[in-house]
């Protein structure tokens, strides 16, 4: 048995070489931009190996340095399931002090199994909130660049019913673009959305069943847009705020498959009054959408909005760092915005008061059949998912370009 055949019996996913040099030269020269000198932290699931080494590789070849921390995912559920809890509120100081000493971070996630683990509400809420604070240590904007992935993986071909060939096409796609021109697109959307006041999502008005309608109403003045290509997180893209803490009104309808804490949900309906959830249904995964919502108080509040803007991204898919990339979407953060003031060197405004230990996205299509509009102040600045100003044709789906 060949070593490939091997790969695939065991279900290891290999990597080809142009996938391997594409992803590890953006990482280091257009994500992480390292310098000779710097030191980066490479944290990593074991099945990573063959990118996370050719990153390093270039790192050490540019005259920096790297630390770094191989993942076991199996060990770190079974450790929030068993172990007593005053051990589980403690960080990992000696982890804490070695990432902190490093100029930038790199996560990369390939887990060889995707197996959910099932927490009573105290262990529940105990994760998130140790999970927040070890984020908020290693994410300091002024002083660490940091970025992070999700690589493919059979577990997560089967789940979106592709074969493992098809999958890694899919997302070599959403990787090979020009993302200068998607940022300069970008430029010129974020300097319409920063102008206004209010935003609305429509999609599907007409569906029969009011709880498969997109009618979500919010106000973003005094809030600015960041525009996020490939420097935080691989692939891009998206353009991101939030709402002003208490002005999400209407309901929100995401068909399609959602993950909290390792359990499954499924097509999911909020609706919002004054800011907050106030109903919900799923079509399955009650329990773990109601542990999400019952985190704290925060949990139930919009922490973000994003608009995908990835052109290449047009299949379905349920990772959700990859399906809130895609064009013709736009998704809602349950829990805390994001606190920082500046996104690469430029002064933004996405904290709108709101706390959580929660940030969790739910996407929806835009493009769906049924219908959608983007409206800004009552204009409409995209409809059925294709953007109305020309200048943005490059942000538009490659299947409706």
């Amino acid at each position: 048995m060949s070593t490939l055949e091997a790969m695939a019996v065991l279900k290891i996913p290999h990597f080809e070489e142009g996938f391997i040099e594409k992803v590890a030269d953006d990482l280091v020269h257009r994500s992480l931009k390292v310098q000779k000198g710097e030191r980066v932290f490479l944290s990593y699931d074991p099945d990573a190996r063959a990118i996370v080494h050719r990153v390093a590789e270039k790192i050490l070849s540019l005259g920096a340095f790297i630390d770094y921390q191989q993942r076991d995912g199996q060990l770190e559920n079974l450790k929030w399931a068993k172990a007593e809890l005053r051990f589980l509120k403690e960080l990992d100081a000696s982890l804490l002090s070695r990432i902190q000493r490093c100029d930038c971070y790199l996560s990369v996630s390939c887990p060889s199994e995707y197996k959910g683990f099932k927490l009573d509400s105290r262990r529940s809420r105990l994760s998130s909130l140790t999970s927040k604070a070890q984020r908020e240590q290693i994410v300091d904007e002024d002083r660490t660049r940091r970025c992070g992935l999700y690589l493919p993986t059979y577990q997560q071909a089967e789940l979106d019913n592709m074969s493992f060939e098809e999958y890694k096409k899919v997302y070599f796609k959403a990787c090979d673009l020009d993302w200068i021109k998607i940022h300069n697109a970008q430029e010129i959307l974020i300097e319409k959305l920063d102008s206004g006041k209010e935003l609305v999502f429509e999609a599907d008005l007409q569906n029969p069943d009011p709880k498969k309608r997109t009618n979500l109403k919010m106000c973003i003045e005094g809030m600015t847009f960041a525009n996020s290509t490939i420097a935080k997180n691989y692939p891009g893209s998206e353009a991101f705020s939030a709402p002003t803490l208490d002005s999400t009104e209407g309901t929100y309808y995401s068909p399609g498959r959602f993950f909290w804490k390792g359990q499954l949900i499924r097509d999911i309906y909020l609706k919002f009054e004054k800011g907050r959830v106030t109903d919900f249904m799923v079509s399955s995964g009650h329990e773990a959408m109601q542990d999400l919502l019952d985190t704290d108080f925060g949990a139930r509040a919009v922490g973000e909005i994003g608009i995908g803007t990835n052109p290449e991204l047009i299949e379905d898919v349920s990772d959700g760092l990859l399906f809130e990339k895609k064009g013709a979407s736009f998704h809602v953060a349950l829990g805390s915005p994001y606190s920082i003031e500046t996104y690469l060197g430029k002064a933004v405004k996405l904290d709108n008061g709101g706390e959580s230990s929660v940030h969790w996205d739910v996407t929806n299509m835009l493009n769906r059949a049924g219908g959608s509009r983007i409206l800004l102040d009552g204009e409409p600045i995209q409809i059925n998912g294709r953007w109305v100003d020309d200048r943005l044709f490059v942000l538009n789906p490659r299947n409706q370009a």
